[in-house]
C-alpha cells in the first residue's frame, strides 16, 4: 500500500485485502497433517531443523557454499537437520567436493503438501527462499533467512524471521540460541487469515454491482 502511494496510485484505487498465499497454506493444512513425509525421512515431530538453499548467490560459490554448509554442520551436532536438496544445490556440492555431516540428511525436493508438513513439524528453518518465510510466520516456526535482504520484510517486523546472511559465526549463533533458549511466538500479520480470496471476490462483486447501476 506505502510503494502503490509514493507512486500515485489513487487511493480509492487500493484494497488491501491480504496475502492469497496463505489461503493456499491454510486450505492445505488438513492435507499436510496426513503425509507420512515424517515417517518416511525418520523424523520427529520439533525434533529437527529444516533447510533449503537455492539461491545463486549462495550455492553458486564454492567459499560461500562451504561456508553455509560449515555452519550447518555445527548445528546438525545440536539438532539433526533434514535438507531437500534442489538439484542444482546438490550438483554444486558435488563439484566443490562438500562433505555433509550424518546428522544432515540430504532428501530430494517433495512435493507442496510433503514439504508443507515438514515446516509445521520443524524446530527451526533454515532457508534462503522469500516464500518460505512466509509459511514460517503462519506456521509459528522461527525461521532464520541466509540472506542480506529480504523482499518480506513483515515477516521480519513480526518476530518469525531473523535476516542472519551468510556469515557462518551469525548463523550458528542464531541457530543454537533458538535450540537452547526458544522463540518467543510471532505475531501474525493483518489479513493473512486465509481469507484474502473472499475479501477480493467481494470487493470485485461490490464494484460491479456499483458500476451497474
Amino acid at each position: 500500500v506505502d510503494n502503490l502511494r509514493r507512486e500515485g496510485c489513487a487511493e480509492e484505487k487500493i484494497v488491501f485485502a491480504g496475502n492469497v498465499m496463505i489461503d493456499t497454506l491454510v486450505k492445505s493444512l488438513d492435507l499436510a497433517a496426513k503425509s507420512d513425509i515424517l515417517s518416511r525421512l525418520n523424523a520427529t515431530p520439533r525434533g529437527y531443523g529444516l533447510v533449503t538453499l537455492h539461491r545463486p548467490s549462495n550455492v553458486d560459490d564454492p567459499k560461500t557454499l562451504r561456508g553455509l554448509i560449515g555452519a550447518l554442520t555445527r548445528i546438525a551436532s545440536e539438532l539433526p537437520l533434514v535438507f531437500p536438496v534442489h538439484p542444482r544445490t546438490r550438483q554444486r556440492m558435488a563439484e566443490a567436493s562438500i562433505t555433509i555431516p550424518a546428522r544432515m540428511q540430504l532428501a530430494d525436493p517433495v512435493g507442496y503438501v510433503d514439504f508443507l508438513r515438514l515446516q509445521s513439524q520443524a524446530a527451526l528453518i533454515l532457508t534462503d527462499s522469500g516464500g518460505i518465510q512466509e509459511e514460517a510466520t503462519i506456521l509459528a516456526v522461527p525461521c532464520l533467512t541466509l540472506r542480506e535482504n529480504t523482499e518480506r520484510p513483515v515477516t521480519v517486523q513480526v518476530g518469525c524471521t531473523q535476516l542472519v546472511g551468510t556469515d557462518p559465526e551469525k548463523i550458528v549463533s542464531a541457530a543454537l540460541g533458538i535450540v537452547r533458549g526458544g522463540c518467543a511466538r510471532p505475531s501474525v500479520p493483518q489479513y493473512w487469515d486465509g481469507k484474502a480470496s473472499v475479501r477480493i471476490l467481494d470487493h470485485i462483486e461490490r464494484r460491479f454491482a456499483k458500476e451497474a447501476r
